[in-house]
């Protein structure tokens, strides 16, 4: 995802709670303050509504007989990912920093979509006050969402607004209010940190689970078949053999911001540690972007990549070819067609040459689905070429098409932007050209793909016979628990599809995080631990991690069933120790060990 997006994300959640599926969101007897509807001043009509991004929605605003303003909008096309299709007014008051205000309105939607509902800046850089994901029912339903003011914000300076879906659909909104409660409100809201049916209404499929933990002791173990002899040949049945794991063979990993690594303060120490900790695999967030350059990052492309292979971290190149004219270096976006054609396919086998041996996987395309104006549209050549030209140069890396929007917001077999990926990917193989695998980047909102669902696109995206990468998760979620139970379901599915390979977060620390405060980070700015972390290293450390001591049988045999990756085994006998290390990498072969103990 490019840096020019991060503004526009940022995100101040507090609290989101249902008035109807919620009591506790009612504001308490007790208080007497009345509020004050800051969309109306006292004696005026409000603002006019303003419609953004007609290209994607239709909007009706009609009077039901009660004088009630009814936002209808249907959306008839998919946005890409750089609009936002929004219905909004001007908040034509002030309020004070401090003081508790509540969105309330009454909405629905028969295909249950999500809305965001956001209060921010209605100029540049467009910071958000409150961003808040709500899943929508096919009954009209009240909401209400109660945050506090994080500044003096005059008069005419902010928007509220709905932020529709991407996907086609319906919405219909009515009874807006933003209310200012003042600096007390009985019923804390900060405390009242809940989302409005984050699923849609679906359950946890535990069937799902139990079937995904069998798929992963299948798929993900292997066998360590060992001999334990002494240096005449008989065996020692008195040995004591302890395995212990050092490494995933699957990739875990995160983005790497190049800015946070090289500020050389204690942050980055922090920040180095629990890297080096956490993960096996790497993304260089923007340093290897053709438009890099334009962002004065403060490590050249081989620096970053060298720093990787020095801390061993296997490396994900991200990315050699964005087809949107956003991405595009400043200094070639003005050429003609032609000569930005020949300049991509410069940048593209020069990075291939450049970093050959060093990255594992490159995402050749990214995000050209939705737009690929910069080359002329979806059918362009270089879409094709420049897998061929990376795979002439540099045949043994997975080359990557990588995009949004696959397997979040509910994510169904059949929703548009899933099949439009598909197609594309299956038309690039008709065509031979060298795709060897797919990145689902993963941004996930509102509402939640449950495990399940996320297994049958897998299976289905699966099919096409490519390795499936998770290229960039993320989860806009201030709600700890609710952030951490939907990490280890996703991480659950994920890691039980026999077609995935990978799963690489898009940032975990708050500092750096793409889409800002409240975000998908696993450690706050101050370095807090959230509980998504405990939920990411009990997985990832503890249930699908061996550690064990073997005892051989008489001929001096045994065997483990671990899981795959990097190992050193260590062989107690007589008081002689000694280490070995070995890879297991397959799963339906047992990987085989001689050891001899000398002196004995």
């Amino acid at each position: 995802m490019i840096t020019e997006k991060i503004k526009l994300f940022v995100a101040l959640f507090v609290a989101a709670t249902a008035i109807s599926s919620c009591p506790s969101a009612a504001i308490s007897a007790e208080q007497t303050m009345q509020p004050t509807n800051l969309m109306v001043p006292s004696g005026k009509k409000p603002n006019p509504l303003v419609v953004v991004g007609e290209d994607y929605i239709d909007v009706d605003a009609e009077f039901d007989k009660s004088d009630t303003e009814v936002i209808g909008v249907k959306i008839f096309k998919v946005a890409p990912d750089n609009a936002y299709p929004q219905v909004l007014r001007e908040v034509p008051t002030s309020c004070e920093a401090g003081e508790f205000l509540r969105i309330r309105f009454t909405a629905r939607s028969k295909e249950n979509l999500a809305v965001f509902v956001v209060f921010g800046e209605k100029e540049p850089p467009y910071e958000s006050f409150f961003r808040c994901p709500v899943v929508l029912t096919p009954d009209w339903q009240d909401y209400a969402l109660v945050f506090k003011c994080p500044r003096d914000i005059a008069a005419g300076f902010a928007n509220l607004s709905f932020q529709m879906p991407r996907s086609a659909g319906h919405v219909e909104i009515k009874l807006v209010e933003l209310e200012d409660w003042g600096g007390e409100l009985a019923n804390k809201p900060e405390e009242q940190n809940r989302y409005i049916n984050p699923f849609a209404g679906e359950e946890l499929d535990q069937d799902f689970l139990a079937k995904a933990s069998a798929n992963i002791e299948k798929i993900r173990k292997g066998t360590i078949q060992f001999k334990i002899i002494g240096q005449s040949g008989k065996p020692i049945p008195t040995a004591v053999v302890k395995v212990r794991q050092k490494r995933h063979k699957f990739h875990f990993g995160s983005s790497l911001n190049s800015g946070t690594l090289a500020a050389d303060n204690d942050d980055t120490a922090k920040y180095k540690k629990y890297f080096l900790e956490l993960f096996n695999t790497a993304t260089p967030e923007n340093d290897l972007k053709w438009k890099a350059p334009d962002w004065n990052l403060p490590m050249t492309p081989e620096q970053i990549v060298t720093w990787c292979q020095k801390n061993n971290l296997s490396v994900r190149g991200h990315n050699l070819l964005a087809p949107q004219k956003a991405a595009l270096p400043n200094k070639f976006a003005s050429l003609p067609q032609a000569d930005l054609a020949k300049a991509m396919e410069v940048h593209i086998k020069e990075y291939a040459s450049k970093f050959k041996g060093q990255v594992y996987t490159w995402d050749v395309l990214n995000e050209a689905v939705d737009d690929s104006s910069a080359v002329g549209g979806l059918n362009a050549p270089i879409l094709s070429d420049a897998f061929r030209w990376v795979h002439e140069i540099d045949p043994v890396p997975l080359l990557t098409y990588n995009d949004f929007d696959i397997l979040n917001c509910g994510s169904t077999i059949g929703s548009g932007k899933s099949d439009r990926v598909y197609s594309f990917i299956s038309e690039l193989l008709a065509n031979n050209v060298p795709i060897t695998a797919i990145g689902m980047q993963s941004h996930m909102n509102l509402p939640l793909t449950r495990g399940a669902k996320l297994w049958q696109q897998l299976d289905r995206f699966g099919k096409l016979g490519l390795p499936i990468e998770i290229t960039e998760y993320d989860l806009p979620m201030p709600d700890d628990a609710l952030q951490a139970a939907y990490l280890e379901e996703f991480m659950t599915a994920v890691f039980s599809h026999p077609s995935v390979t990978s799963f690489v977060m898009w940032g975990f620390w708050q500092g750096d995080q793409f889409q800002g405060d409240h975000s998908g980070e696993l450690i706050k700015s101050n370095w807090t631990e959230r509980p998504a972390l405990s939920a990411y290293k009990k997985l990832v450390f503890e249930k699908w991690w061996s550690n064990m001591e073997v005892s051989p049988d008489v001929n001096g045999e045994g065997n483990a069933r671990v899981f795959l990756g990097d190992y050193e085994i260590e062989v107690q006998a007589d008081q002689k120790t000694i280490k070995q290390s070995i890879s297991v990498d397959r799963s339906t072969q047992a990987t085989n060990m001689l050891i001899c103990v000398p002196g004995l």
